[in-house]
């Protein structure tokens, strides 16, 4: 997964907007959300301060694995809400 540093830059505000949305739900599932995100943080603050327009393949990987524990503690929370 590579791509534009400028997409990584939306998504991990998109992310933050939802986090802060999410501020009333129990600690331990913010804790996990902000982890993942932070894990795009540090991503974007490295490509930034190497000047890189684009993401490497390790980038994707890192970003992959982010999105996918974001992804699982949503639908986690998802099917709480449900009950």
């Amino acid at each position: 997964m590579s791509g534009s540093i400028g997409a990584l830059c939306s998504l991990i505000s998109t992310l933050d907007f939802l986090i802060e949305a999410l501020q009333d739900r129990e600690t331990a599932t913010l804790g996990h959300l902000r982890h993942s995100w932070g894990i795009l943080e540090e991503v974007y603050a490295v490509a930034l301060d190497e000047g890189r327009k684009t993401l490497s393949a390790n980038d994707g990987d890192l970003i992959q694995k982010a999105l996918s524990e974001l992804e699982h503690e949503l639908e986690s929370q998802e099917a709480t809400d449900a009950d």
